[in-house]
């Protein structure tokens, strides 16, 4: 194998490829032709191809990372915070809800807290400016957990009940892969309106569960 190929090259290719093409234009012997490397080279790094694409749907979270950095720091309680991630998060995931599906709803679910910390580990650049207190939402890859991390600061704060926390965790978490399956359907055709709709529903549901 080439001394020069490693999993952060394919990743980075690969990247290029569905940025450039789209995710249809993927597939491992393009990843490979581009590379000029034999298609063997990148099962020495990946499982399979839809293991590489949950590598690779972290790249397109980068800015998300940074939207989030920045709201966090003008955010005023932990309940804002709660609300502007998922706010940020809907933003930049309805743009791209094939990779983001991929990566938290697809075949790799079980293996999805290592696929993300080896990906930072790969790409720690994509971590400046985060604050620590932050990390550990985007090192868990339970989808589930990385909201609860969120919420349960809500919860100290006596926002929520422990309960209640748990309930809107449960519903919003649901609701949000609900949406995302329209999108992933080609049901939907405007993501922006279908991101504001579940925005809406999150903020109705926080004050319902709301203590203060």
């Amino acid at each position: 194998m080439r001394e020069d190929l490693n999993q952060k090259r394919f990743i980075q290719e690969t990247y290029r490829i569905v940025k450039d093409e789209g995710l249809e234009a993927v597939s491992i012997r393009r990843v490979a032709q581009e590379l000029r490397c034999n298609s063997a080279s990148i099962y020495q790094y990946f499982s399979d191809l839809d293991e590489l694409l949950c590598y690779v749907s972290l790249r397109f979270l980068t800015e998300y990372l940074q939207d989030v950095a920045e709201g966090f720091r003008r955010s005023e309680n932990s309940l804002t915070t709660y609300v502007m991630i998922w706010d940020r998060f809907s933003l930049h995931a309805f743009r791209h809800p094939q990779m983001v599906g991929k990566l938290f709803f697809g075949k790799h679910g079980k293996a999805h807290t290592e696929i993300i910390r080896n990906y930072y580990e790969l790409f720690p650049e994509d971590l400046a400016g985060v604050d620590a207190s932050l990390r550990s939402v985007f090192l868990d890859g339970s989808f589930r957990r990385r909201d609860y991390h969120a919420i349960v600061r809500c919860v100290e704060d006596g926002y929520f009940t422990v309960e209640g926390a748990e309930l809107l965790n449960l519903v919003v978490i649901h609701m949000f892969e609900g949406y995302l399956d329209e999108l992933r359907d080609g049901e939907a055709e405007n993501a922006e309106t279908l991101r504001k709709s579940f925005i809406n529903c999150v903020e109705k549901l926080v004050e319902k569960y709301r203590l203060k």
